[in-house]
């Protein structure tokens, strides 16, 4: 269409019309003398941006033919050359939809070499809405073409997730939650070993972009996230690092995130990260870890409370967390209970004032204190073993001697054991060698 001779533009053009009227989706073919106009004059801004918005407002009802795409593609490769951010978020958004509604799925791959490397540079994208299509993208990939989007793809993002700059890790780790999303469930639950590694990995950058994607992965997956919870969740914990910037605290974002979404939907699935992360936090074996700890200790003991918070939205007149019998069940209500009891004894003031505050929104009155005095002697006991390490079993007895001088609790008979430093979050199991070696944290 750039041809300078008038005849070649002329001939073009009814190659282009002819194309037009091959076309099957009838969709498609309302479009197709706009698609036309578009080809014929790559230079005009206008009539891309024009019939891609066109495209981008159109509900396809039907089966995209050859013909059709053959007037697609290359409006949509122009689109995501374009600077302009809506003829990007509108190429990335036709190219998934019209990848879903081949005819046969053969028809896209001839476009795969040239519309797969604008995709992942969108990825990076200042605007968010470009980011969030491109990454949906790479769902559909998965869910079309999963040989390729296996074989291709998730080697790439996971590339950038464990050695790109942030910006870079955080549109890999949107576009990896869609993927995961859209992949088989069982081969995707194999692989949570991997993830949990790479947001453990002794490195900050590969922990960092871990824990980017385990941001994203419970806003896309949403409900399809909760089987992960009782994996991922201590890794989001333990991955705090108090940074007052929350672009530096992914692990914080992260667990938020999660207590915000699932607090009073599945709050049992959250209780042994946060007793296992707070009872490992409370270990150090120098005044630096110490003062970090104190800081993650804090911060993950608010999240603790924003679960209480949570349960007690379906709290009715005269309830407190324990008898707020339309979230959860009473066994899990009082296990939040039991923690928010717990950490009121923390060395540090910070948690212990949080904690004091949290115990009186949840009711804390003598008579709750009282009711749940049963579960706590046991909890204690559990500590007292040494089953959370030497600093929570340090903590209990210092809980334990203080409800027997107030007279709560009877002294526990049996010596102390001697225990050593306790790990946290347990290893999970990792991937079988070969398969999807993409995923592989090395």
């Amino acid at each position: 269409a750039l041809e300078v001779r008038a005849e070649i533009r002329s001939a073009t053009n009814a190659v282009l019309r002819e194309i037009g009227n091959l076309v099957a989706s009838p969709e498609i073919k309302k479009l197709s003398q706009d698609l036309v106009t578009a080809l014929a004059e790559p230079t005009n801004q206008k009539h891309t941006q024009d019939v891609l918005a066109r495209m981008g407002n159109q509900t396809f009802m039907s089966l995209i033919d050859a013909a059709s795409l053959s007037l697609l593609m290359p409006i949509v490769v122009r689109g995501l050359r374009e600077r302009e951010p809506a003829s990007k978020k509108w190429s990335a958004q036709i190219f998934g939809s019209t990848s879903q509604l081949v005819q046969n799925v053969d028809f896209i791959k001839p476009y795969l070499p040239m519309v797969a490397p604008m995709l992942e540079q969108a990825l990076f994208d200042p605007v968010s809405e470009v980011k969030r299509e491109a990454a949906k993208t790479f769902g559909v990939m998965e869910q079309v073409l999963p040989e390729y989007s296996q074989r291709k793809l998730l080697p790439w993002l996971f590339g950038k997730l464990r050695t790109g700059e942030q910006g870079e890790q955080m549109g890999a780790a949107l576009a990896l939650a869609e993927t995961l999303l859209k992949m088989d469930k069982d081969l995707a639950a194999s692989f949570t070993g991997e993830l949990q590694a790479g947001a453990t990995d002794s490195h900050w950058p590969v922990r960092r972009g871990f824990l980017e994607l385990m941001d994203t992965m419970p806003q896309a997956m949403k409900m399809d996230f909760v089987p992960y919870i009782e994996s991922l969740f201590p890794a989001m914990l333990m991955g705090i690092t108090g940074d007052k910037d929350q672009n530096e605290d992914p692990g914080h974002r992260a667990a938020l995130a999660l207590v915000q979404r699932f607090g009073d939907l599945c709050p049992h699935s959250l209780l042994d990260g946060f007793e296992g992360a707070y009872c490992c936090l409370l270990q150090n074996d120098s005044p630096e870890e110490a003062a970090r700890n104190s800081v993650t200790r804090e911060k993950t003991v608010v999240l603790l409370g924003k679960v209480a918070e949570k349960i007690l939205e379906h709290k009715k007149f005269g309830q407190d967390l324990l008898t707020t019998e339309d979230c959860s069940n009473k066994a899990t209500r009082e296990r939040v209970l039991l923690l928010i009891f717990l950490a009121r004894y923390d060395g540090d003031a910070s948690v212990k004032r949080v904690a004091n505050g949290l115990w009186k929104t949840a009711g804390g009155a003598p008579k709750v204190q009282k009711a749940i005095m049963p579960s706590m002697t046991k909890f204690l006991q559990r500590l007292r073993s040494g089953e959370r390490g030497p600093a929570a079993q340090k903590l209990a007895l210092e809980v334990i001697d203080q409800l027997v001088k107030s007279g709560d609790m009877d002294a526990l008979e049996g010596e102390v054991p001697e225990v050593k430093r306790w790990s946290f979050p347990p290893s999970l199991d990792r991937a079988p060698e070969g398969i999807l070696a993409a995923l592989v944290v090395h």
